[in-house]
């Protein structure tokens, strides 16, 4: 699809101006660098995870949404077997050769492992693609919990989409890029969660009972907004050094569902489990039992969350939202990990933001959890107040402001030629 800046980032004058004005200096440091003019801009992007905290991997229910903020390119075929992309805050380039599109231990965690990672998952799937050079700028600031890398991916899938395909390969099959590169070759066993709303966009409910093709629920993304302001606060912490924490939900919540004679979670009845509670502590114990009773009540919660935006009921869904936020720091145990004392960001932050809000909004763990970000919905008049509360704690620019988007992965119809 092909969209024009109005349609992806609102008809506010003011807003429109700022975005032509930051894809003017893309198409400019394209010329700049590569010495001739881009051949077209494309974007993807974040997202926010609302409901459905660590269900994805378990065949459960989400709900989410992308953002206004994104990852935007400027690109033009080079005509030659290399991949170059260039971003700001990196002093060198980003190569790959397009004859060679094997993993490599050497580049895991690094953006050249997800460029060659997309490649080569387009390729295997019978895509065309070919050399091209690229400039990329992103609004989602690092650390926020707006998964940046699954933008990322889904952007670089959809250069290739843009300059060799047309635009005709499916969102969902661009999400499945960015996932196969993240797993094989990055080195994060990530779901198809954060990828789906990056290429597809929207607020989404998501069926993830076939895990890569979840069943897609469009909502009204304006139910969302209702006059409140949606936020990330980034606690600090790092998720680099997480993965075998996040390895071990989905682990532990299979065991227990084997003991009860089901492939997976989602087949596991609420009263089977209570019936066979002794045996399952003795066998599996019990966290392992607990994150099974999150994943079941969470699973459920998802689909009211979304009945009480679709019929307006923003008490409602505030609540849910706050019983998800209590199951995932009582139940799930991600808000830190087990053997830290001193280091709890998100305990704190949580703590914090409930005192504050009493009544008057709604927190939860955002994402994988353990270190990170909280999601907070609130009234937009309590945002200073809020803002001098936490920055002091967690850092002057702790809190981002996101606004739910309508857009996915799309080309931008502004001809790179033009500036």
């Amino acid at each position: 699809m092909i969209h024009d800046l109005q349609t992806i980032y609102g008809d506010e004058a003011a807003a429109s101006e700022r975005q032509r004005a930051r894809y003017t200096r893309l198409a400019e440091q394209f010329r700049t660098v590569f010495g001739r003019q881009g051949g077209c801009f494309v974007r993807a992007p974040g997202r926010i995870e609302i409901g459905g905290n660590h269900t994805d991997h378990s065949g459960g229910w989400v709900l989410g949404a992308s953002t206004v903020r994104d990852t935007i390119a400027c690109a033009a075929a080079n005509q030659s077997n290399e991949a170059v992309i260039v971003s700001r805050g990196y002093s060198e380039p980003f190569r790959v050769n397009l004859t060679d599109l094997e993993p490599r231990t050497g580049e895991r965690e690094t953006t050249t492992a997800l460029l060659r990672g997309v490649l080569a998952a387009l390729a295997q799937a019978g895509y065309e693609y070919g050399g091209f050079d690229a400039c990329l700028d992103s609004d989602l600031p690092a650390g926020s919990g707006l998964s940046s890398s699954a933008a990322l991916e889904v952007m670089l899938a959809q250069v290739v989409n843009a300059l060799f395909n047309n635009l005709t390969i499916p969102p969902l099959d661009l999400a499945l890029a960015g996932k196969q590169a993240e797993n094989e070759y990055f080195g994060k066993p990530c779901g198809l969660l954060d990828q789906t709303l990056a290429a597809v966009g929207g607020l989404l409910l998501m069926d993830f009972n076939q895990e890569d093709e979840p069943g897609l629920t469009p909502l009204e993304s304006g139910c969302a907004r209702s006059g409140l302001a949606w936020l990330v606060v980034h606690t600090g912490g790092s998720h680099a050094d997480l993965t075998s924490l996040y390895a071990e939900i989905p682990a532990e919540i299979g065991a227990v569902a084997a003991k009860l004679g089901a492939a997976r979670a989602r087949d596991v009845a609420s009263s089977a489990l209570l019936q066979q509670l002794p045996g399952l502590r003795e066998s599996c114990g019990d966290r392992a039992v607990a994150r099974m009773l999150h994943f079941l009540a969470e699973n459920e919660r998802v689909r009211e969350q979304a009945s009480s935006l679709q019929a307006g009921n923003m008490p409602r869904f505030l609540e849910l939202v706050r019983a998800s936020g209590i199951s995932s720091r009582c139940l799930l145990q991600n808000s830190h990990p087990a053997a830290a004392v001193e280091q709890q960001p998100l305990t704190l932050a949580l703590g914090l933001t409930e005192q504050f809000l009493g009544t008057t909004g709604t927190c939860r763990v955002h994402g994988g959890g353990f270190a990170g970000t909280i999601l907070v919905i609130l009234p937009p008049e309590r945002l200073p107040e809020y803002e001098r509360l936490l920055e002091p704690v967690f850092g002057e620019k702790c809190i981002t402001q996101v606004t739910i988007g309508d857009i996915g992965a799309a080309g931008i119809n502004l001809p790179a030629a033009q500036f």
